[in-house]
């Protein structure tokens, strides 16, 4: 081959390299995240190439874990986890009846019970409201059974 043929393919393959190596090769793009837009010319593009280097010594990517706040070794505890807690057991609700008086006729004691703007008077052996039986009528106590649970519960007042 002749030496101008040769200057003349290896100048060609010289300005492809060059071309391919500045148009192809975009660092900041394979450093940072790929959603970030290329550089409007190579002169720009330059600088945050060289920004985006990372420090000697660090490995590529931990500056932004670190900014992240991501945690590489989390500390780790090998004792065995506590048992989970026992579930509660249903219970009954507070009573919804408020003590307004007593009344004792005929050896029997009837009690004045108020339930928001409702009156009722009730005595040993009634159902109020399908979920509470009057178990026992005490001179100082309204004995009550909640039904869907059967829990025992009272309702205490003064004489």
């Amino acid at each position: 081959m002749k030496a101008g043929l040769r200057r003349g393919l290896l100048a060609a393959g010289l300005a492809a390299t060059l071309a391919a190596v500045f148009l192809l090769d975009r660092p900041e793009e394979t450093l940072e995240s790929p959603t970030k837009k290329p550089a409007a010319s190579a002169r720009t593009s330059a600088a945050p190439a060289v920004a985006a280097l990372p420090k000697a010594g660090v490995a590529p990517g931990v500056g932004r874990l670190e900014a992240e706040g991501a945690d590489l070794f989390p500390a780790r505890s090998w004792r065995p986890a506590p048992p989970p807690a026992a579930p509660v057991p249903p219970s009954a609700p507070p009573l919804p009846y408020e003590y307004k008086g007593r009344l004792e006729e005929g050896g029997q004691s009837r009690v004045f019970l108020a339930r928001q703007q409702t009156m009722l008077v009730v005595k040993q052996g009634d159902t109020l409201d399908g979920l509470y039986h009057v178990d026992a009528v005490t001179p100082w106590t309204v004995e009550f059974t909640y039904l869907p649970l059967k829990q025992k519960q009272s309702l205490s007042f003064s004489k």
